[in-house]
């Protein structure tokens, strides 16, 4: 059920961009690789963060290279295969400094300015019973036509990854995660984990601050929905999500190759067409933005529930509304617009949870 609301338009929560803006998506060669995210929130974050570096400027001065980095948006991208070109334009477009992983591609460890490569992969969570065990995803993506196993060598948890770039204090503004199967125990162990340490892993405790995370989701066997067990572990990492404070921003449906459309029976209640993959968008709540979701969803509820009790009350006295007194349709019609005043104020900021969102308007360079 977790995971059926996930994937069905307006179930899960969702939220707008900074200052209620809707996402939009960068034109690439490859079409099937633009998806909507935040724009504005990496503007205003880079805007933010060089008002930072110039309110200490002259001091630290040996701390020069950190004052640079802080002052960019910082992305990471996960999965690449043979082309580069979102992150080339992540740094192009938003001057963010990009990193991109994957062990299955090869490129030179510079791409292009403010782009840099690494050949790691991400470990994931694999069990569902709450310890913090790990494996590689090499014996998925041994079992898919479209890739090769790889060396577990080259795999590492994001906290190791965060600590080895030194970005332990920075907050990542984007995170993109295209790692063809892992990305269920990697959020898993993203938004679930509450600072155990695993005794073959100890980086694991390091949680780094994420703004938005952008991932297509996998639901086919060859690529890591092997079992009933894997469909505990999706929905515990979607469970913790939302608990954590996740929204979705945007939601825009993809196909798997006709060679991974093979699906457990359970897996089989999720899909919605038979080469079923998802490509979702999410931002995190800020403490403050989910204190005020709450309240204005509260006055939502609190609307919709009184329009009904006094279209019931008046319906059970007066039968149908053309036979209504005027009394009792002013009654009504003043709930009414009260609720329609809630939804509009609860919509500036968060999208109407009824609502799907399927056209991306393409980011104007």
């Amino acid at each position: 059920n977790t995971l059926r609301c996930f994937t069905t338009p307006g179930c899960y929560p969702g939220i707008r961009c900074a200052g209620g803006a809707n996402p939009k998506k960068l034109s690439l060669r490859r079409k099937w690789e633009e998806h909507g995210f935040c724009t504005d929130d990496l503007l205003i974050s880079n805007n933010d963060n060089k008002k930072d570096s110039q309110s200490t400027t002259g001091k630290h001065e040996q701390k020069t290279t950190q004052k640079e980095k802080s002052s960019k948006c910082l992305v990471y991208s996960f999965g690449l295969d043979k082309s580069s070109q979102w992150e080339e334009s992540m740094a192009n477009v938003f001057g963010c400094e990009v990193f991109a992983f994957d062990p299955t591609s090869s490129f030179p460890d510079v791409i292009a300015p403010n782009v840099r490569f690494y050949p790691f992969g991400l470990y994931q969570q694999r069990e569902y019973d709450g310890n913090a065990t790990f494996e590689s995803n090499n014996n998925i993506l041994a079992q898919s036509n479209h890739y090769d196993a790889i060396d577990p060598k080259k795999l590492r948890t994001l906290g190791e990854i965060v600590e080895h770039l030194g970005h332990e204090k920075q907050q990542i503004d984007l995170m993109k995660l295209d790692c063809e199967g892992c990305e269920y125990g990697v959020l898993k162990q993203l938004a679930c984990h509450r600072g155990r340490r695993d005794v073959n892993h100890p980086n694991i405790h390091t949680k780094p601050v994420i703004k938005q995370l952008m991932v297509e989701f996998h639901f086919q066997k060859n690529l890591g929905m092997r079992s009933d067990q894997d469909i505990l572990l999706a929905a515990e990492a979607i469970q913790c999500l939302e608990q954590d404070g996740w929204g979705i921003v945007s939601m825009e449906k993809r196909g798997c190759g006709e060679d991974d459309a093979e699906y457990i029976d359970e897996a089989l209640k999720i899909i919605k067409e038979p080469m079923f993959v998802l490509f979702v968008t999410m931002r995190h709540l800020q403490p403050s933005e989910e204190r005020e979701s709450r309240e204005l969803f509260s006055e939502v509820v609190k609307a919709r529930t009184q329009v009904l009790t006094v279209q019931r009350k008046h319906l059970n006295s007066y039968g149908k509304m053309n036979q209504w007194p005027d009394e009792a349709r002013n009654e009504w019609l003043s709930k009414v617009r009260v609720r329609k005043d809630a939804e509009e104020n609860y919509n500036l900021l968060f999208r109407d949870r009824g609502i799907e969102f399927d056209d991306v308007d393409t980011f104007n360079v």
